[in-house]
């Protein structure tokens, strides 16, 4: 079973266009963009460890406010 990394979340992501969405942040990033947003993702230490099945069953909790333009 495949794992990954995950930082954080943002449940209610309103930023960046209309409706809301439910934002994952993966950890370990090895790109180093000069103007990352997130250089907190650059570490590989672990925080959370997910299994896909996991991460989709903790987004569909959040369903309800996504509607049709989230």
């Amino acid at each position: 079973m495949i794992k990954g990394n995950i930082d954080s979340f943002e449940t209610m992501g309103l930023v960046d266009g209309p409706g809301v969405r439910f934002v994952v942040f993966m950890q370990g990033c090895p790109l180093r963009c000069a103007y990352c947003h997130n250089p907190e993702t650059w570490s590989d230490k672990k925080k959370i460890e997910m299994t896909a099945e996991e991460l989709v069953k903790k987004i569909l909790k959040y369903k309800p406010y996504f509607r049709d333009d989230g």
